[in-house]
């Protein structure tokens, strides 16, 4: 499946963050996390919803898991666990 690693990897790669003024650092970063969360939201696992800025209050973003997401979660959290109880178990399997 292809979730955007390979080209986010690409533009992190790009050049060296030393070559580069702080303002064009902060720029290159808000666009990375722009790639990172459009790959987010388009394999189904999260939903934005932006709230437009007010004279009182500056714009927002909201983000909300999605059922999908949650089930996604749920099954690497279950696989994590399982994994650490299996190298626990083999830890105290082994001869001191």
């Amino acid at each position: 499946m292809n979730n955007g690693e390979r080209e986010i990897d690409e533009l992190s790669k790009s050049s060296t963050p030393s070559s580069r003024s702080p303002e064009e650092q902060r720029i290159r970063f808000h666009r990375l996390v722009k790639r990172v969360s459009d790959a987010i939201l388009a394999q189904g696992f999260i939903s934005s919803e932006y709230i437009r800025a007010t004279e009182a209050e500056k714009a927002k973003v909201f983000f909300k898991v999605t059922e999908e997401g949650e089930c996604v979660l749920a099954d690497a959290r279950a696989k994590a666990g399982s994994a650490e109880a299996a190298e626990r178990k083999r830890d105290s399997a082994q001869p001191q």
